[in-house]
């Protein structure tokens, strides 16, 4: 992996957790989503945070 790539999947990581935190404390008083939607979208965030973990590590 070149460096550039490992500078922006860093990058995307620093902002999949800054947006995780934004969803767990904000978005019960800023959302209209159904509970199932915010369990969705929030998995999504874990599963693109997973797989970028996984790529750094290489």
């Amino acid at each position: 992996m070149s460096d550039a790539e490992r500078e922006e999947l860093e990058d995307e990581e620093r902002l999949l957790k800054l947006l995780l935190d934004f969803h767990t404390k904000y978005v019960d008083e800023m959302s209209s989503m159904s509970e199932e939607a915010k369990g969705q979208h929030i998995d999504a965030i874990l599963d693109r945070l997973w797989e970028v973990k996984q790529l750094l590590k290489n």
